[in-house]
C-alpha cells in the first residue's frame, strides 16, 4: 500500500472506491483501524489516531516494537510516531509520518532501510537524505518513495537494476531515478514499476518472468515504458507478476501465470495483457513483493485470485490455485496480501485475516501461533 491516509493536521481515509472520506479520530471503543499492509509474513495496521501496530514474524525486527520476538498479537511500534502511511516488505517495513518524513525498520542487509548502513533495526529509523514524500513502497530487499512533485527515489538491493539509477550497485541511501515523474510506484521482488503523468506504466529491474512486458532483455537498469499495458492509475508488483488498475476500470495482469495470477481462468502461460476475467471495475488492487496472489476491490466488494497453497484465498479441501477472482464476503476499504496470507479492512474498521499463521501474521493471539489454513477471522487491536 502506498496511499497516504493522513495529511498534516488532518485525518482522511482514501476510500478504495470513491472520494476521500473523513474518518473519526475515535470510535465507540477507542481508535479504529483505517489502513492495513502486509509484508511477507507480518502484518501492520494504522489506526485513526495515526498510531501504527504490527504483528507476525519479527526475526529482523520488522515489527518495529524493539527486539526480535515474534508477535502473534498486534503491538504498537516504538517511537511514538504519528504515521500517515505504512508499507510492508519482505522482512522490513517503512512508513511516512504526518510531516512527510520516511522511516524504515527491520532487515537492512542490502541497505533497504536507507539509513546509510547495512545494520538491521528493530525500531523505526529515519531514512537519510530524503525530502518530504507522500508515497513509499517496500519491496523484497529494496524500497522506493516519491515526492508530491513526482520525484522518485529508491535504495537497497540493486543486483537487477531495480533502483532505476542506471547501475547495479546496491545503495544504502536514497538515489534519484533520473528523468522520471511518478504518480505511483510499487517495489516487487527485484522489479519496480511506476506510473507516469500520462498514465503509462514503466518497469525496470528483473525481467525473468516477463514483468517488463514486451521486452526480451533479462534486466532493465532504467524505467522502461510498457506500451502494451493499458493506461492505469495504480500498479502492484508481486513476486513474479504485476497488475495494473486501468483508467477503463478494468484490471490487467502480466508476468508469470503458474498460479493463475493473471485471473484469466487458466494456469497456462499467457503472453497477452488482458483484463482479469469478469471485467470487474476494480478501484484498488493489492499484491506484495513475495505474494503470488492478488486482491482487488470492486465497488467495495473484494475478490482475490492466484496462488492458494495456504488458503490465502479460500479455505477448503481443494487448496489449489484460483485462476478466477473469488469473492470475499463483506464491504471493505483496504486489503493486504502477504506471501501466503491475506487481510481486509472492513468499512466499519474491523480487520479480518486468513491463510498461513506460522509466525502469528494473522494476529489471532498466542493460542493459534504456528498454525495454518485459517478461514477469515477478526483481528482485535488491544485497547
Amino acid at each position: 500500500m502506498n496511499r497516504p491516509l493522513f495529511g498534516i493536521g488532518a485525518v482522511v481515509l482514501l476510500c478504495a472506491c470513491g472520494d476521500p472520506t473523513t474518518v473519526p479520530f475515535v470510535g465507540e471503543d477507542g481508535p479504529i483501524p483505517v489502513a492495513i499492509t502486509a509484508g511477507s509474513e507480518h502484518t501492520c495496521a494504522l489506526d485513526s489516531e495515526a498510531v501504527a501496530w504490527c504483528w507476525g514474524r519479527n526475526a529482523s525486527g520488522q515489527l518495529g516494537v524493539g527486539g526480535t520476538d515474534h508477535g502473534p498479537s498486534p503491538a504498537v511500534i516504538a517511537g511514538g510516531h504519528s504515521f500517515a502511511l505504512l508499507d510492508g516488505g519482505f522482512e522490513h517495513t517503512c512508513g511516512i509520518d504526518t510531516s512527510g518524513n520516511a522511516w524504515c525498520w527491520g532487515d537492512n542487509s542490502f541497505g533497504q532501510l536507507g539509513d546509510g548502513s547495512t545494520s538491521s533495526r528493530d525500531v523505526p529509523t529515519r531514512v537519510s537524505g530524503l525530502p518530504a514524500v507522500i508515497g513509499i513502497s517496500s519491496g523484497a530487499l529494496h524500497t522506493c518513495a516519491r515526492t508530491e512533485a513526482g520525484a522518485l527515489y529508491c535504495w537497497g538491493e540493486n543486483r537487477s537494476g531495480q533502483l532505476g539509477d542506471g547501475s547495479t550497485d546496491d545503495q544504502t541511501e536514497p538515489v534519484r531515478v533520473p528523468n522520471f515523474v511518478a504518480t505511483s510506484v510499487d517495489a516487487g521482488l527485484r522489479t519496480t514499476c511506476a506510473g507516469d503523468t500520462d498514465g503509462l506504466i514503466h518497469c525496470w529491474g528483473d525481467n525473468e518472468d516477463g514483468l517488463i512486458h514486451g521486452s526480451a532483455d533479462s534486466v532493465h537498469l532504467e524505467p522502461t515504458p510498457l506500451p502494451l499495458v493499458p493506461l492505469a492509475v495504480e500498479v502492484e508488483v508481486g513476486q513474479n507478476h504485476a497488475c495494473a488498475a486501468g483508467l477503463d476500470n478494468r484490471t490487467y495482469c502480466w508476468g508469470s501465470n503458474a498460479a493463475g495470477q493473471h485471473g484469466q481462468g487458466t494456469v497456462d502461460p499467457v503472453s497477452s495483457v488482458s483484463p482479469v476475467i469478469g471485467f470487474l471495475p476494480f478501484g484498488l488492487i493489492e499484491s506484495s513483493a513475495r505474494s503470488r496472489h492478488t486482491c482487488g476491490a470492486a465497488q467495495g466488494t473484494f475478490y482475490c485470485w492466484g496462488a492458494n497453497e495456504d488458503a490465502q484465498i479460500r479455505v477448503g479441501d481443494d487448496i489449489i490455485p484460483r485462476p478466477v477472482p473469488i469473492r470475499i464476503l463483506g464491504i471493505f476499504v483496504d486489503a493486504a496480501t502477504g506471501r501466503v496470507h491475506s487481510c481486509t479492512l472492513e468499512q466499519s474498521g474491523g480487520i479480518i485475516c486468513w491463510g498461513e499463521n506460522r509466525w502469528g501474521q494473522l494476529g489471532f493471539g498466542p493460542a493459534n501461533f504456528g498454525q495454518s489454513g485459517f478461514g477469515p477471522r477478526r483481528v482485535e487491536l488491544p485497547r
